[in-house]
């Protein structure tokens, strides 16, 4: 197996799990599955349940004017509130409200049900000898380190360029 081989296996794996949970999004919370993801960022984030926007983005590696939308969608809803940053002159916070973390945490029920795409994950991984589930996740760590960290060069070759053009 060579490094295409794994990068397209990984890559349609997520893309299949990304397309169920953008089906359960839609059809059980009218969300798309960034909107739903930005809920779940700020769920996890642990109380009070706000982020900066920049946090946002870095999270869910997408760019800030993706996040604003995203925000200003949210907000329309009554899911999130914008609030002042104490701690950032002119910045803002993002905020789950009360429905929005009631949102959050029934998506995370709807998620680890049983029969769920993690719940079939889980089930596959228990069907794994001790030794091939200890190897499997090994790789997956580091194909993951790896990734980020390739994710991160890349990123910090455009942001000279950029700068090279202004």
């Amino acid at each position: 197996m060579n490094g295409l081989e794994v990068g397209m296996w990984v890559s349609r794996v997520a893309r299949l799990i990304d397309v169920r949970f953008g089906a359960l999004c839609k059809i059980k919370f009218d969300l798309l599955a960034s909107e739903a993801q930005l809920l779940l960022v700020l769920r996890r984030s642990g109380r009070p349940f706000a982020l900066r926007p920049t946090d946002l983005f870095r999270a869910q590696l997408l760019t800030s004017a993706a996040i604003t939308k995203q925000v200003h969608q949210l907000c329309a809803r009554g899911l999130v509130v914008r609030n002042r940053d104490p701690l950032h002159a002119g910045g803002y916070l993002v905020q789950l409200t009360a429905d929005g973390l009631r949102t959050a945490d029934t998506l995370l029920d709807e998620l680890l049900r049983e029969g769920s795409a993690a719940d079939q994950i889980a089930a596959l991984w228990t069907e794994l000898e001790p030794e091939e589930a200890r190897v499997i996740r090994g790789f997956m760590l580091r194909v993951l380190t790896i990734s980020e960290a390739s994710a991160k060069e890349a990123q910090t070759v455009v942001k000279k360029k950029r700068a090279k053009a202004d």
